[in-house]
């Protein structure tokens, strides 16, 4: 009877463990899918932020899409007139977007992403109403100067062969974009909500 009894004992203890970690992997894997669920796919061969990095002004549609791993979408108006219009959707809410010049064989570039994704508590506004004096003075600003007056680095969002613009956002949600001239490397206008 002791046999029995410690048999039937054994046995229901081995059930409860099998079972423990049965649910135990079943659990594991239910995390690890619904982790990758809420990763969003990046279509192509960068994030909207690289990508902007790595496309050149004077690329044609088909070296651009070399760079960015897949065909872009024409999305020109009926009305353009020496230009087209093309865009790279990267993730459901970002994109790269590229007018192509044809009598200058120019390319300008921009990024549209959500502002949420380039937040940063660093960014202090406080000091940008000296920006207006000091814009239009024979020093001007440059780059290195938001970057002080700010406390980071700006987001690339902009290029063009002649101007390459940054956009910052505080904690609060405020705004500031400005853009610099590519020769002089000067602030030739800024704006924003802050």
């Amino acid at each position: 009877m002791k046999k029995i009894t410690l048999s039937l004992l054994l046995l229901a203890v081995m059930v409860v463990v099998l079972t423990g970690c049965s649910n135990t992997e079943i659990n594991k894997n239910d995390n690890e899918a619904s982790l990758e669920s809420t990763k969003e796919e990046i279509k192509g061969n960068y994030d909207v932020f690289e990508s902007i990095k790595k496309v050149e002004t004077t690329q044609s549609y088909e070296e651009i899409n070399s760079t960015m791993g897949f065909e872009g979408k024409d999305i020109t108006s009926e009305s353009a007139k020496g230009w087209k219009k093309y865009e790279w959707e990267i993730t459901e809410d970002t994109s790269l977007i590229a007018v192509i010049y044809e009598s200058s064989k120019t390319v300008s570039y921009e990024i549209e992403y959500p502002d949420e994704m380039i937040k940063n508590k660093k960014a202090d506004f406080s000091d940008v109403k000296e920006f207006k004096s000091k814009i239009n003075s024979a020093d001007g600003l440059n780059y290195e100067d938001f970057v002080k007056t700010i406390g980071c680095d700006g987001t690339l969002d902009k290029k063009s062969d002649s101007s390459i613009s940054y956009s910052w956002v505080n904690a609060d949600g405020g705004t500031l974009h400005a853009s610099f001239n590519i020769k002089t490397g000067k602030c030739t206008i800024y704006n924003g909500v802050y």
